[in-house]
């Protein structure tokens, strides 16, 4: 997930009472930045099972489609 992502859908962050702390070298530089906005708004936590399918699905096309 990307920043843009994140902010994308805010109305369905929560608050993540126990946050992962620590560095992740794994995850790519957009996935960093969308990790330090999350740390920088008080830990929140995107329910990605709520975002409506039409884009979940659009986006996994459009990834599928650079393989």
């Amino acid at each position: 997930m990307d920043e843009t992502v994140l902010l994308q859908f805010r109305d369905l962050w929560v608050s993540e009472p126990r946050a992962a702390g620590g560095t992740y070298p794994t995850l790519t530089g957009s996935e960093q930045v969308a990790l330090m906005r999350i740390r920088s708004e008080g830990n929140v936590r995107l329910e990605q099972e709520r975002i409506e399918w039409n884009y979940a699905l659009g986006r996994l096309l459009e990834v599928a489609t650079q393989i």
